[in-house]
Formats: C-alpha cells, structure tokens, sequence
C-alpha cells in the first residue's frame, strides 16, 4: 500500500485542502514567531494563496502602506507593542476594507481587551485551532454571506 493510499492521508490532504483555492488572494501574516509562522505556511500553502510575512507591526505597517491590496490580515495580538490594541485600531482606521483575523491565546483580548474585537477585529481564533477551522474561518471571511 501506498501512502497516498492510505485513507486518513487522503482525506486529510485531498478533502480539506483541495477544496480552498485562493490562488489569486494575498494574505500578510503578522507574526514574530519563526515556528508559528511556519504553521500557518504549513496549514495555508495547500490553498495557493501567496504570504507575505511581517515580523513586527512597524514591517506591517510599512508593507500596508506600500501595497495595500491584501486580501487578508492574520495577526498574532500578544506581540509585542500591541498594547491595548492600539495597533489593531491604527490599522483598521487606515485600511478598513481588509478584514483583520486576530489569533489569540485562549481569547485573551476578550478578557484583557474588552473593546478590542467589538471595534476593530473581524474574526478571532486561537492559537489551539486545527487546520479545519483555521481553513473554514479564512474561507468565511473570504466569503461573507449577506
């Protein structure tokens, strides 16, 4: 038997993943952490969508200004400098077309940041999400139903 044959391998690589094709959609992920940054190239490449990586707020804030056509934000809220989410509001104010996905470690901003997702994220998700749910949020977003 091959691997490819192997039926939890098919399901998990062919269903989940060929279904999602963003090949046209850039999305900037703002992340400090080389690891978990990996992750997310790991859990999105099967859609074809093109990462840009920022590893700061300041290199996001410079690559928004410079290309504004994201299709997607997915940012880390616990870096550093993020202080009450102040960056998250700055960036909404400047770009509010592009939808902000906060990921957070057990729904921190909710506790620590109450007027954080109201006001400015469009969508959180912990860090503990799996690929199903980090592929079904991206795509909701992607494709809001009215």
């Amino acid at each position: 038997m091959y691997p490819t044959d192997n039926p939890v391998l098919m399901k998990s690589t062919y269903n989940q993943h060929s279904f999602y094709n963003w090949k046209n959609k850039r999305f900037l992920i703002i992340e400090d952490d080389y690891v978990k940054y990996l992750l997310f190239q790991e859990m999105l490449s099967s859609a074809q969508v093109c990462l840009i990586r920022a590893i700061s707020f300041n290199e996001a804030f410079e690559i928004l200004a410079r290309k504004p056509n994201f299709d997607l934000v997915i940012m880390n809220i616990s870096m550093a400098g993020n202080d009450d989410c102040r960056k998250i509001n700055h960036m909404k104010m400047l770009w509010p077309e592009i939808p902000l996905l906060a990921v957070t470690k057990n729904n921190e901003c909710r506790k620590k940041n109450k007027p954080c997702f109201p006001v400015r994220c469009d969508m959180n998700i912990s860090f503990n999400m799996d690929l199903h749910q980090l592929l079904e949020t991206v795509n909701e977003m992607l494709n809001p139903v009215d």
